[in-house]
């Protein structure tokens, strides 16, 4: 980055592999995910494996329309009652586990989804999300353009990193949910830029509390 240099992500790797890698942690990040959804909401669940655990922690009966890119992800959601789920076509991805290429960006500018939970291989308050293949990049930032707000599940690995092709600014997520061993500094720089930061530990302490919100 200017100035500078920022780790390379260690987010590699297909999505089979990386479906092994932090489960519990991404169940959790899903869990204070899921918590952002409004009942009625049109929502983008982008590829992932932490977005597949968000899909699986959304509520039932809450009339969701969900579009996706990922098989898997509308498997997950497949009979459950409150979901009408829309599968973006085009060539499926081995490494990414989702769609891409000129059908799957065509398809994804047609939909305006209230939020959009978009995959990330790294984050940086610099360099913004970021992505190690042009093809995703692309896609990813079809999604942001069309969507009313964006949020981001990360696990700790991911942040304060950087991959080779930018998606989108730090200054134009929405919402970021992270554990609770997320980089202090980076949470902070994120926070300044107007990123709404979540972190799993606050959450629960304010579910223990009583309190419903998130901080």
């Amino acid at each position: 980055v200017y100035g500078g240099a920022l780790p390379i992500s260690l987010a590699t790797g297909s999505v089979g592999e990386r479906a092994t890698r932090h489960r519990p942690q991404k169940e959790a990040l899903a869990r204070v995910a899921a918590g952002l959804v409004r009942p009625g909401q049109i929502l983008f669940i982008d590829a992932g494996t932490t977005n597949t655990a968000i899909a699986r922690a959304l509520p039932d009966d809450a009339g969701l329309t969900v579009a996706t890119n990922a098989p898997e992800i509308g498997l997950a959601l497949l009979g459950r009652p409150g979901f009408e789920i829309i599968l973006v076509g085009g060539q499926l991805d081995h490494g990414s586990g989702g769609t891409l290429g000129a059908r799957a960006l065509r398809d994804a500018q047609a939909i305006r989804a209230d939020l959009c939970f978009l995959g990330a291989c790294a984050i940086g308050a610099e360099s913004g999300i970021t992505s190690f293949h042009a093809e995703d990049a692309a896609f990813k930032r079809a999604l942001a353009e069309m969507s009313g707000s964006v949020a981001v599940a990360s696990t700790s690995d991911k942040l304060g990193t950087a991959a080779p092709f930018a998606i989108l600014p730090a200054s134009e997520i929405g919402d970021l949910i992270g554990e609770a061993d997320a980089p202090v500094i980076e949470i902070e720089r994120l926070s300044l830029l107007g990123v709404r930061v979540h972190r799993v530990d606050q959450v629960a302490s304010q579910f223990a509390g009583g309190a419903t919100g998130t901080e």
